[in-house]
């Protein structure tokens, strides 16, 4: 008899809510910030290469990993926080010390780091030094000699987990994605990724790996998502699962864990190629 490994994770929750309203947010194509992000995350077609193949480590934690790369940047690299940081040894011993908002971070997880201020004691500082620039060289060697880029993970796959369960949220963003595979020609894209389309603004239909059928069973409670059938085998006879693209494939759609829900065979049959969202129902726990 085989027994299954629990797949178990500690998550400290640093503000992983904030930034999974930032992410919702970022994803409403009515808002002009949105489309900022947006084209910034875009620009240059790098999210071609998470395309191949359903992966663990999916597009839309990247995404989530870009925004939440741009909000510590966004709050950090200021004079403000230069200053409240410089400032504070000439405060009262008792005083709360001030960090950087990814310093905070680093602590939570409790992962190593090299804070601010030793950074600024080890480089020396000049007297024509903006504190930006100072800030903004601090990221840059978090970024290439620090662990940051494990932190950003770390904090998007807090983050994923949260979000993963609204489908509207994942519906929105694989709308988007979609948006932007319909219109690659294939001459724009790497010969290596071409393989994955089956023509211009099509990638091929994948059949789902084992663990993304898993994840999106027990994420809607093995019912179907537009009936509300049980598909779990334990209640009714039937049991035909089918994990169903919600932006479908015809329409830009990705092979993605994100992009799939759970439906009954005769809500999939009704709903073929038709692009219209997904549903927000869902069992209460109580």
């Amino acid at each position: 008899m085989r027994i299954s490994r629990l797949n178990l994770s500690n998550y400290y929750y640093f503000d992983s809510y904030h930034f999974a309203s930032v992410v919702d947010e970022s994803l409403d194509l009515s808002s002009q910030s949105s489309l900022s992000w947006m084209s910034d995350f875009f620009i240059d077609d790098n999210y071609v290469e998470f395309l191949g193949s359903f992966n663990k480590f999916t597009l839309f934690h990247r995404y989530i990993g870009f925004i939440v790369d741009s909000i510590f940047a966004d709050t950090d690299i200021n004079d403000e926080t230069f200053e409240a940081i410089t400032d504070q040894k000439y405060r009262d011993t008792g005083a709360p010390e001030v960090l950087t908002w990814i310093e905070r971070a680093f602590r939570r997880f409790g992962m190593k780091h090299e804070s601010f201020s030793d950074y600024l004691l080890e480089r020396g500082s000049g007297e024509g030094d903006a504190g930006v620039d100072l800030i903004s060289e601090y990221y840059s060697d978090l970024h290439l000699c620090g662990p940051k880029e494990e932190l950003i993970n770390k904090i998007s796959d807090e983050v994923f987990y949260i979000i993963f369960r609204n489908r509207r949220v994942l519906f929105n963003f694989n709308e988007i994605v979609a948006l932007h595979v319909a219109r690659l020609s294939l001459e724009d894209i790497e010969p290596e990724f071409r393989a994955w389309f089956s023509s211009e603004g099509r990638l091929k239909r994948l059949k789902p790996p084992e663990w993304a059928k898993r994840a999106v069973f027990y994420r809607d409670r093995g019912r179907c998502t537009r009936c509300n059938k049980d598909l779990s085998g334990l209640i009714n006879i039937t049991s035909d699962k089918n994990y169903d693209h919600i932006v479908p494939i015809a329409r830009g759609g990705v092979n993605d864990v994100t992009n799939l829900q759970l439906l009954c065979e005769d809500c999939n049959l009704k709903k073929g190629d038709e692009f219209d969202g997904t549903s927000t129902v869902y069992e209460r726990w109580f």
